[in-house]
């Protein structure tokens, strides 16, 4: 038995909901109403729905993260309070705000973005819906129809699978919900209801770590598919879902080089529907001799970040994410074990070691006829 709306103060709303299986995959919805200190309880099947659908829209708005709902209920059903006629809509166990109305091709059109309280709605908060319709007159009650729909999107993906000791991390966000609501469509898993339609943007990361003795250029891919979970159908990428999720910048951890690095996104194609990013840097590396030390510039030298030519151990960074989607995560950390130094005469990538005692040069090493000269291009 669930609260839906706390109504204590008003007897002459519904109050409780409870969902009775009854055959098969059918149920009963039965709602109770305070009446002479007692609790009457009030059943319907919804098969009404059937004739007379309900279309339902949740949109997520981009710029704060609200909600844009668009509900439409068929015209035989009354306007909200029509004399002794009632419809009651509420979100999370709040009443929501329906002054948005009018009525076009025997539907009336609800556009809610706040609940009645003022405070708007948040999309991803979005958990239950419950719609119903009834009359009361006096004694009498009819409840014409009534559910309650839980949206089990928010919980349903792994928003983050992430495995960077494999080079690969994935999000799923959902952005769009559109309903259409029958008798069958409450009494099923919205994932594979047919007359539900979900949209999702997959986003996908091909991470390439550094390696020793090389420029890191390249930091990776990552690409961009709008889809349609029940069907699997493919939607034409666009640039409000592209600047919803962008990875801008990467950062290597103190223990090495404290250095922050912005990516460039002028490498992006967009030829097909999955739209594919190369996360880039444009600097420049130069090796500075007496400080046995890397240089960071914007316009020469080599082309990438090098390691530090002494490091062995753990490489960690972050990369800095803007996401629309999920404020909170705003870095993603990275690490790798660099098992060789670039330089060591025991285990470098080049056996090397240089003594530094003072000896004198023999001048006769270097005449000429001791010498042969070759061209190494």
């Amino acid at each position: 038995m669930l609260n839906l709306i706390n109504t204590e103060n008003n007897i002459n709303k519904p109050e409780i909901v409870n969902l009775e299986k009854i055959e098969g995959n059918r149920f009963n919805y039965k709602y109770g109403i305070w009446n002479s200190g007692k609790m009457t309880y009030y059943e319907s099947d919804n098969f009404i729905l059937n004739k007379y659908p309900i279309y339902l829209n949740i949109k997520r708005n981009f710029n704060d993260g609200s909600a844009i709902i668009t509900l439409k209920i068929p015209t035989i059903f009354p306007n909200i309070k029509f004399n002794f006629d009632h419809t009651v809509v509420g979100i999370n166990r709040e009443l929501v705000n329906l002054e948005n109305h009018y009525e076009e091709n025997g539907y009336h059109h609800y556009e809610i973005y706040k609940y009645q309280n003022g405070k708007k709605i948040i999309f991803n908060n979005v958990n239950l819906i419950n719609i119903f319709s009834y009359r009361k007159q006096r004694t009498y009650f009819n409840l014409k129809f009534g559910f309650v729909y839980q949206t089990i999107w928010k919980n349903e993906f792994k928003e983050n699978e992430i495995n960077l000791a494999k080079n690969k991390a994935s999000w799923n966000y959902v952005y769009e919900i559109d309903y259409k609501i029958d008798q069958s469509s409450i009494n099923t898993d919205m994932f594979i209801d047919k007359n539900t339609k979900i949209k999702m943007l997959k986003v996908s990361l091909d991470f390439s770590n550094p390696k020793m003795g090389e420029g890191w250029e390249k930091l990776g891919t990552i690409s961009y598919k709008n889809y349609e979970h029940n069907t699997k159908k493919i939607l034409p990428m666009n640039e409000k879902l592209y600047h919803a999720f962008q990875i801008k910048k990467f950062q290597t951890d103190s223990l090495v080089e404290n250095h922050d690095f912005n990516i460039l996104d002028n490498d992006l194609n967009k030829e097909d529907d999955i739209w594919k990013l190369n996360l880039t840097n444009k600097i420049y590396s130069n090796y500075i001799k007496n400080k046995k030390a890397w240089d960071i510039t914007q316009n020469e030298g080599l082309k990438g970040y090098y390691l530090p030519l002494n490091f062995r151990g753990d490489f960690k960074g972050k990369l800095h994410i803007e996401n629309k989607f999920n404020p909170n995560l705003k870095t993603l950390d990275f690490s790798q074990i660099v098992y060789q130094k670039y330089f060591d005469y025991y285990d470098g990538l080049i056996h090397l070691n240089i003594d530094k005692s003072n000896y004198k040069i023999d001048e006769n090493l270097f005449t000429k006829n001791k010498w042969i000269e070759k061209n190494l291009s």
